[in-house]
């Protein structure tokens, strides 16, 4: 356990106290906090941003094996509240096997009661390439959310419509080392977040979440992070952040012996347009 970990627990315990006794009552509950969609122009139009990041981390595992990736994201935001975008990033081969690159297409709607702001819509992860090294499963993961958000507080709930990330009953076992269990579509992810501005420029950024995977336990686990932003103006931003998980070691280590959710360290440089 590393040292760093005490403080990501102490601030996030109370946000996983309550994902955790939620997911317990439920059948089921699971699943990188992926990019949030952009706030919603009154005019609509494009907007969107670039950024070089030192690994791609996402819901506290490395995609990158811990290498630099080039992330993007553009988005159209139309007038009425809807938006769709795409968003892509490499990914290492050996992670997520024969995939060099993740293209994720999404879409929603965005709209506001009072001060709360509530967000639907799809996202669909798509590994080109990519299949499970044994039972040539797709990697690809389509996933439906909800999510509100009240000043500097956010909450987001992912349920996945298709298996998990290629979890299912023919992949279970030679490629992840787990006993079959059927499939894994209903798996959710429940995440919170607390994104408060600080002077200077500054955001600090707490989260916590938990991710169940139907119908295998051993892949559930909780994932911390804390990190801070700061504006350079121009749409310009840096951003440092620590993030840590529950995850079990011998389910995400991969084929190279790296064990992907250990904790870690990422930095990153963006520009917004």
């Amino acid at each position: 356990m590393s040292s760093f970990k005490p403080l990501i627990l102490s601030v996030a315990f109370v946000l996983c106290a309550l994902l955790s006794a939620a997911s317990s009552h439920a059948d089921n509950s699971v699943l990188p906090a992926v990019p949030t969609p952009e706030p919603i122009s009154p005019a609509g139009g494009f907007s969107g941003n670039i950024g070089l990041y030192s690994q791609y981390v996402i819901r506290g595992v490395t995609y990158s094996r811990e290498k630099p990736a080039l992330q993007g994201d553009i988005q159209y935001d139309f007038p009425n509240g809807w938006y769709i975008g795409l968003w892509a990033s490499n990914v290492s081969r050996y992670t997520i096997y024969g995939a060099p690159m993740e293209t994720d297409p999404y879409g929603g709607y965005i709209g506001s009661v009072g001060d709360v702001t509530y967000d639907i819509g799809a996202w669909h992860w798509t590994f080109f390439g990519g299949n499970t090294p044994v039972a040539r499963v797709t990697y690809d993961t389509l996933e439906g959310y909800f999510g509100l958000a009240y000043k500097s507080v956010n909450m987001r709930y992912w349920r996945e419509f298709t298996d998990y990330f290629g979890v299912g009953a023919q992949s279970a076992g030679p490629d992840f080392g787990l006993i079959s269990n059927g499939n894994s579509i209903g798996s959710s992810y429940t995440e919170l977040n607390f994104n408060p501005e600080l002077p200077y420029g500054l955001t600090l950024q707490l989260h916590a979440a938990r991710q169940v995977v139907k119908h295998y336990e051993s892949m559930n686990f909780n994932d911390y992070r804390i990190g801070l932003e700061k504006d350079l103006g121009n749409n310009w931003a840096v951003n440092l952040a620590h993030s840590e998980t529950t995850a079990n070691s011998a389910v995400f280590t991969d084929g190279r012996g790296l064990d992907t959710a250990r904790p870690k360290w990422a930095f990153f440089v963006r520009k917004g347009f």
